[in-house]
């Protein structure tokens, strides 16, 4: 599509001024109705895409608990990786603390 310069319209007096506001009042009213229309139409295809969609989207839980006496081989027959996380833990002696700042 080739751009194209616009024509300049002069606006000579006040009421040329209020005609061209007017026009373009009139341009953005024609534009908001057709994006109100456009956003109408997306709504209703993506209404339509997951109601078809719907029955293919079912998610089942697993149950972790059961999986944790599998062996590492199960596991990894199910698409599924036993993680485990070492967590730091040191516990002060809080009256020891105490003793020695006194």
């Amino acid at each position: 599509m080739s751009r194209r310069k616009p024509n300049p319209v002069i606006v000579a007096d006040i009421r040329q001024a209020e005609g061209a506001l007017a026009e373009i009042a009139t341009i953005d009213r024609k534009v908001s109705e057709i994006e109100a229309q456009m956003n109408e139409a997306i709504d209703a295809a993506k209404a339509r895409a997951s109601q078809k969609s719907a029955p293919l989207l079912i998610k089942e839980d697993v149950n972790k608990e059961a999986m944790q006496g599998w062996p590492d081989e199960r596991l990894e027959m199910v698409g599924l990786k036993r993680r485990t996380t070492d967590a730091f833990y040191i516990e002060i002696n809080r009256e020891e603390v105490a003793d020695t700042a006194a």
